[in-house]
C-alpha cells in the first residue's frame, strides 16, 4: 500500500480534503541536516570508504548512534525520502535542531573508525 493512501486512511482531514478536491496529499522532502548536506557533497562512490561512523554533538546529533558506512548513514538521514503529513524519520528525534554549522570532510573523518586514503580526502576538500 502506498504511503499516500496510508496517510489518507489515518488522517481524516486529509481524507476529507481528498474527497472535496480529488487531490492526493503532496509529499514533502525529508528536512535537511548539516550532516546530510555534507554527504550530498561527497560522491556516492566514496561513501563505502567511510566506515564505523559514530554520531556526536559535533555532527549535530544528541546521541551516539553508530553506522557501518556513510551509505547507511545517508539513507538513515532521509536521502531521497518523502514524508506525508506529520510523518517523521528516526534521525529527527536525535537531531540537535539548533545546530547549523557547515560541516567539512575533516569533521566526518574525526568520527570514523576507518577512512579513505589521503589522495581521496584531498580530492574531497
Amino acid at each position: 500500500m502506498s504511503r499516500a493512501i496510508r496517510h489518507l486512511m489515518h488522517n481524516p482531514n486529509a481524507l476529507m480534503r481528498f474527497h472535496q478536491t480529488g487531490e492526493m496529499p503532496r509529499p514533502r522532502d525529508a528536512p535537511a541536516s548539516p550532516l546530510r548536506e555534507l554527504l550530498d557533497r561527497i560522491p556516492p562512490r566514496y561513501h563505502p570508504l567511510f566506515r564505523g561512523i559514530v554520531l556526536s554533538p559535533k555532527l549535530g546529533f544528541s546521541r551516539p548512534v553508530q553506522f557501518q558506512t556513510a551509505s547507511q548513514l545517508y539513507r538513515w538521514l532521509g536521502h531521497n525520502q518523502k514524508l506525508f503529513g506529520n510523518e517523521s524519520l528516526p534521525y529527527m528525534s536525535h537531531q540537535i535542531r539548533s545546530f547549523r554549522e557547515r560541516l567539512t570532510v575533516d569533521d566526518l573523518i574525526a568520527h570514523c573508525a576507518s577512512t579513505p586514503p589521503q589522495s581521496v580526502i584531498d580530492q574531497l576538500n
